[in-house]
């Protein structure tokens, strides 16, 4: 990568009491005028106060380049939707918030293996701070599923569950991440492999209590770090956590009862500041599908988790796409349910081309970007033209001959996956210099 391009932005002055962490995506208050002046001979002339707020350095290195040049294109974002998540990122900059800034990523199976969710979380972690890997499936989803950076297997029987094919869960729903896994024998268990040079770090299981559940049990080694019980009297999303030691190469979640368990995931996450970015990849996903995730309990996880930026990259699958536009409304507004305020960015689906001799792209990924720009400009969100960072038309084909693509022309080769992932993180961290040069308060104590 080429040498990275330093901004260094001074921001206005201001004092007083801490900002919220997510603030309402409203305009900054205007500059107060200064008070008038009496006329006189000797007047002094008026000097501004000192700023108080430390000018912050956003680091935005050059976007890797792709097999076919293209310019990276900006956030379209004319509603200002982005703005609570720029103020979210200068607030941890400043240290008045210790929080990890927290970011869901929903996909298709371009996302199944934490290609593209990988590779941006690569570059903003580099430079804002890595609070850790985020969220980690239970269960198998699919046969490959994995995230990069950790290792994860499962001994025993679970049942697994997501949202675009197969049964449902008989109570307890997918979960936010569209995936569950069911499991009630004795010492069944999932083990994930961590990076020891990563340390400190806290797991925490989501899971659905419920009325004759089991027990289970989170270790790190033979160290067990907490136990609990799943029963209930009614059915409930619950979650636990545990500081692991620093000395961590290992987390697992074992039954310790014979009672069953309903399984939402885990998340792993660093006790400091910096980005966390859970991945949501589901093969099959579509909009149409995507709203069957949202029951109570859904509901209740996203208002825990508070997600600072909700990013959805869901469209290549064509079916049903006369629905996007009433499917994607719901989406939304059942995330804003749950966070009022979030910022919320739709981005395109990757390039399709039908065939390796096409010279244009198919008629129906055109159409979807275009219905998915329009989608975003209705309900005040933010857009990227993922297919444009691509190389637009036709550009599949090329990346196909390159050897980054595979043969069905709608999926990426891993390595294609994470460079345009890693496109994707240079274009939020140019969104979020450009935010602080727009709105220099963003992030500063407010006034008295």
């Amino acid at each position: 990568m080429r040498l990275a391009i330093a901004t260094s932005i001074l921001l206005a002055a201001c004092g007083g009491a801490t900002a919220p962490s997510k603030p309402t995506a409203t305009a900054s208050s205007p500059p107060r005028s200064s008070a008038p002046v009496a006329a006189a001979t000797s007047a002094a002339p008026t000097v501004a106060p000192p700023p108080t707020c430390e000018p912050l350095e956003v680091i935005v290195p050059e976007a890797p380049d792709g097999p076919v040049p293209a310019p990276l294109p900006d956030f379209e974002d004319a509603a200002g939707n982005l703005r609570p998540f720029y103020s979210a990122l200068a607030e941890m900059q400043r240290g008045s918030r210790t929080a990890p800034v927290r970011i869901a990523f929903y996909g298709d199976s371009n996302h199944t293996l934490d290609g593209i969710s990988g590779g941006m979380r690569d570059v903003i972690q580099a430079q804002l701070g890595d609070a850790g890997h985020g969220f980690i499936g239970f269960g198998s989803p699919w046969r490959g599923y994995r995230h990069q950076g950790v290792k994860r297997s499962v001994v025993g029987h679970y049942e697994t569950f997501i949202y675009t094919r197969g049964a449902k869960p008989r109570s307890g729903g997918f979960g936010l991440a569209g995936m569950a896994a069911l499991g009630g024998e004795l010492n069944a268990r999932h083990v994930f492999r961590l990076d020891p040079a990563q340390p400190p770090r806290r797991f925490t299981v989501y899971y659905l209590a419920a009325p004759k559940a089991g027990t289970f049990a989170i270790r790190s080694g033979r160290q067990t770090l907490a136990t609990q019980s799943a029963t209930a009297e009614a059915p409930e999303f619950r979650h636990v956590a545990a500081d692991l030691p620093t000395d961590s190469t290992s987390v697992s979640v074992h039954n310790t009862g014979k009672g069953p368990i309903h399984f939402y995931g885990g998340f792993i996450e660093r006790t400091t500041s910096g980005v966390v970015v859970d991945s949501f990849g589901v093969t099959g996903a579509t909009w149409f599908r995507l709203t069957s995730i949202h029951d109570r309990f859904t509901q209740a996880m996203l208002t825990r988790r508070n997600y600072d930026l909700v990013l959805f990259q869901v469209g290549t699958n064509f079916w049903k796409a006369e629905a996007n536009p009433a499917r994607a409304a719901e989406v939304i507004a059942r995330h804003r349910e749950a966070n009022p305020g979030v910022p919320i960015a739709l981005i395109s689906p990757p390039d399709h081309v039908t065939s390796k001799r096409a010279g244009h792209s198919d008629p129906r990924v055109v159409k979807v970007v275009a219905q998915l720009r329009q989608i975003a400009k209705t309900a005040g969100v933010a857009f990227w033209d993922f297919r444009a960072a691509m190389g637009g038309d036709a550009s599949m084909r090329t990346f196909y001959f390159k050897g980054l693509a595979a043969k069905d022309l709608y999926h990426f080769a891993p390595r294609a996956a994470a460079l345009m992932g890693r496109r994707l993180g240079v274009a939020v961290l140019r969104a979020y210099r450009d935010g602080l040069k727009r709105d220099p308060e963003i992030g500063c104590p407010t006034s008295p």
